[in-house]
């Protein structure tokens, strides 16, 4: 598994997460990272960590959702990022809907229960602000625990995170894949229950201070940091 994460130097990619490990959405973390074999920009490798905090405030997650939507002007945003070759993208979509595609489960030996031991594939469908239409498969872990304990009730997870209720925002979480980089999943649907009384907090260390292309400007000004050892981050979801 990966993690997606938000720190300094903008958007990355941490792996491998083992299946075992309990990294919390929205936990902050100091971890050890060293470039491995995945050659795409954001993707470090994740040598150890360990956990100093979490975001807890709803209205600075909110600010933090809201900066790191990415703004791709009049081009679609998965568009707009292939043609930059990068990896990572926050979209907040115009409409969504969710979808189940059975497909046949395999059996596994592994001691975890992996996706492709699923009977149900969960699946996005969304519109961009542009007017882009989309399916994208949810890779989240908590898609997929759902179905796992609910087999007879896949849609349970849609309705478990407001998706088709208007009272909700949301925001995905998406990357592409390794090896066929074109295709970009969900790893992560943010959500949060409309409101009109969020107080926006003004020390915000993560959002306080950027410029205005953070976090998706070029990621070599960040790296440095990373050789020198640590580096605060602040994971997004994990799967």
């Amino acid at each position: 598994m990966c993690a997606i994460c938000v720190g300094d130097s903008g958007l990355f990619r941490l792996y491998p997460i083992p299946g075992d490990l309990r990294l919390p959405v929205w936990s902050q973390i100091d971890a050890k990272v060293a470039k491995g074999n995945d050659n795409r920009d954001e993707s470090w490798k994740m040598e150890s960590h360990s956990i100093v905090g979490n975001v807890s405030d709803r209205a600075e997650k909110k600010a933090i959702l809201d900066k790191c939507t990415l703004r791709s002007g009049c081009q679609d945003p998965v568009a707009f990022q292939n043609e930059r070759k990068k990896s990572i993208l926050i979209a907040r979509p115009s409409s969504l809907g969710g979808e189940i595609e059975p497909q046949r489960a395999k059996e596994d030996s592994d001691w975890v229960h992996t996706q492709k031991m699923s009977w149900s594939k969960p699946l996005a469908g969304w519109t961009s602000l542009q007017g882009g239409s989309h399916k994208s498969h949810i890779v989240s872990r908590e898609a997929y625990e759902t179905i796992r304990r609910k087999p007879h009730e896949p849609f349970s997870y849609f309705t478990n995170i407001g998706i088709g209720n208007p009272d909700w925002d949301h925001w995905l979480v998406m990357g592409n894949m390794k090896n066929r980089r074109n295709v970009w999943l969900v790893v992560h649907i943010h959500r949060q229950k409309k409101t009109a009384d969020l107080f926006t907090q003004h020390c915000s260390n993560l959002t306080n201070g950027k410029p205005d292309v953070w976090p998706y400007s070029e990621q070599q000004g960040g790296n440095a940091l990373v050789a020198e050892g640590q580096l605060l981050m602040s994971t997004m979801q994990d799967t």
